[in-house]
């Protein structure tokens, strides 16, 4: 009894020995964790970088990154090396260091046809792990064209302008109305004061005139008889 016990007893060792060393292989399971901003917005012929931060827990070696473009229904592998067969060869880089938690992509002189969601993927080598393999949940790209906006701006501004200007025309036509009717006042008054002078003298010059008559005629000679007709008085206008 007592060699079964002692037999059974290395055995249970190796066994815990074994059950530890799996259970340390399980702990270290390389696990990875990609982080992207979910919008960046840029103008046309200018360059972007689309950031990509990734963590990884005991994974080892150099992580393998890759970046994909998906416009529409349709997706593609940027090439972020030398790729002299491409069309856009050279506008696509990977900024390093990568293997630091970081695998930004940077992209020259964006067109509108750039616009699209841009994910990043980062891989360890692993022989069974799927967590090693991890992408992002993408970053949308909008490329738009703030020149028409800046236009429509500059048109609403000039149409406030326009109509400001045309206030301020009738305020001022609106201020010198009052002036000109004074103006026209004092002009009228003018005129029938003059023509009201004009209206005395005259009667003065005939009242004056019909004393000197009335005496000349008493004095001299009776009355004679005259014809019929107007009496020219501008003679005694200066008396």
């Amino acid at each position: 009894m007592g060699l079964g016990v002692r037999c059974t007893t290395p055995l249970a060792l190796l066994l815990l020995v074994m059950d530890l060393r799996t259970a340390g292989l399980v702990a270290a399971t390389c696990v990875v964790a990609v982080q992207q901003k979910p919008l960046v917005v840029r103008q046309p012929a200018s360059n972007v970088t689309i950031t990509c931060n990734f963590t990884a827990h005991h994974c080892s070696g150099q992580p393998q990154v890759t970046w994909y473009s998906i416009h529409g229904d349709r997706s593609r592998k940027l090439c972020v090396e030398e790729c002299p067969d491409e069309e856009d060869a050279g506008r696509f880089q990977l900024q390093a260091p990568v293997g630091k938690g970081k695998a930004n992509l940077r992209i020259r002189q964006v067109t509108g046809e750039d616009s699209g969601v841009y994910v990043c993927t980062v891989a360890y080598k692993h022989p069974s792990a799927l967590t090693a393999r991890q992408a992002g949940n993408g970053t949308t790209l909008k490329v738009t064209d703030d020149r028409g906006i800046d236009l429509w701006l500059k048109s609403i501004l000039i149409a406030v302008l326009s109509i400001y200007a045309l206030c301020i025309t009738i305020n001022l036509l609106q201020t010198l109305k009052p002036s000109r009717k004074v103006d026209l006042q004092n002009r009228t008054s003018s005129s029938l004061v003059e023509e009201s002078g004009s209206l005395a003298l005259q009667a003065i010059a005939h009242e004056l005139h019909s004393k000197f008559r009335t005496g000349s005629c008493s004095s001299l000679s009776p009355p004679q008889q005259h014809t019929a007709g107007p009496v020219d008085e501008s003679i005694y206008q200066n008396v």
